[in-house]
């Protein structure tokens, strides 16, 4: 059953699960899917060419699938596909993409809250939380099970790596790699993201090499290319998170600007 407010403006366009509840003053634009069981709370704004997936919940004042902020986005045809399982709290805007059918996607189990942005063209992956106030600019990438803290701004074309903890206050300029703690205007690594590397199970022996790597790759003062390949001369047996960080550190070292989305 379809619960929609008395006072919600809804495109009969617009394509609704079952079980969807529809606030006071939400408007629902054609072209618009919104799947089950997804909740949407008062004021809450979705624009054209917008999916949600099941079991979402969007809080007041919302805004999904505004037009890209950028100069060059007008009259392209673009669109927001969010996930599954989402919590997106009050104030959220999430735009379109900027580049004519692209996508921003955003991935399932994630929490946004209050007053998060995220910038046209933006990939989110599952189980992230952004703290309220978190900026992100266009053409960001954010992995797995990340955590960006309150009032920190990213650089357009920055990667946050899987399990990279970001902290408050922070102006993030250039990549964060996989596993890390990062903090600071601009940001730093600091080490390694350890409570969450526990939560998620990773053994002690995997934590130790991934801690070796990020001291000597960032805080050890040598050229991050010799630092690869002193680790992979140490450790020819390597774990594939150990792996994926040098991946990642490989693929920042191709881009400019410390970017590996910016060549």
């Amino acid at each position: 059953m379809v619960i929609i407010h008395p006072t919600a403006l809804v495109d009969p366009a617009a394509e609704l699960g079952e079980d969807v509840t529809i606030g006071p003053f939400c408007i629902v634009e054609a072209g618009v899917r919104i799947g089950d069981r997804c909740s949407l709370g008062p004021h809450v704004f979705i624009r054209s060419n917008t999916t949600l997936g099941t079991d979402n919940t969007v809080d007041y004042g919302t805004v999904l699938g505004g037009d890209a902020q950028h100069r060059a986005a007008g009259g392209r045809t673009t669109f927001l596909q969010i996930g599954n399982h989402n919590v997106i709290r009050e104030g959220v805007t999430m735009h379109r993409a900027s580049i004519d059918g692209g996508f921003t996607l955003v991935g399932d189990d994630n929490l946004f809250m209050a007053s998060t942005h995220l910038g046209h063209d933006v990939v989110v992956g599952n189980h992230t939380t952004l703290a309220n106030l978190a900026t992100i600019g266009g053409h960001v990438t954010i992995g797995d099970r990340a955590t960006i803290g309150g009032m920190t701004a990213i650089h357009q074309r920055v990667s946050v790596g899987e399990l990279a903890m970001v902290g408050g206050m922070s102006a993030v300029t250039s990549d964060v790699p996989p596993y890390s703690m990062c903090s600071g205007v601009p940001a730093k690594v600091l080490g390694i993201n350890v409570v969450g590397l526990r939560r998620n199970d990773f053994d002690s022996d995997t934590r130790a090499s991934i801690k070796r790597a990020i001291r000597l790759i960032f805080t050890s003062g040598r050229s991050r290319s010799l630092a690869i390949e002193e680790i992979e001369r140490d450790m020819p047996e390597r774990s594939p998170q150990l792996q994926a960080l040098l991946d990642f550190v490989r693929a920042t070292q191709t881009g400019h600007n410390g970017r590996q989305l910016e060549h």
